[in-house]
């Protein structure tokens, strides 16, 4: 009985995985964690887990904060909308030959 109790395992993850944003590449949806991690550990985002629960294939809904520091009053969006903006943009310069 104790060693149940011990070796039972929190299901509900802390934090997003690769295949939370499946819409992505697993190199752009590390990516696009990565920034999300360096942005919650500087206090300018929270990410948390969606009232919805889980989708149909068990994966968390998750959901990012930014906060005010990023976006005046804050704002919530999903993650895989925000995984998407965050490596989807095309940062070269027009003249690049």
């Amino acid at each position: 009985m104790v060693h149940h109790l011990f070796s039972r395992k929190n299901e509900k993850p802390d934090f997003p995985m690769a295949q939370d944003v499946p819409d992505l590449t697993p190199h752009e949806a590390l990516a696009a964690l990565g920034l999300l991690r360096l942005l919650v550990d500087a206090g300018a985002a929270e990410v948390y887990t969606a009232a919805g629960g889980l989708r149909a294939d068990g994966l968390y809904l998750w959901n990012i904060w930014l906060s005010d520091r990023i976006t005046p009053g804050g704002k919530r969006i999903p993650l895989r909308e925000w995984a998407a903006r965050a490596v989807c943009c095309d940062y070269t310069p027009d003249d690049a030959a």
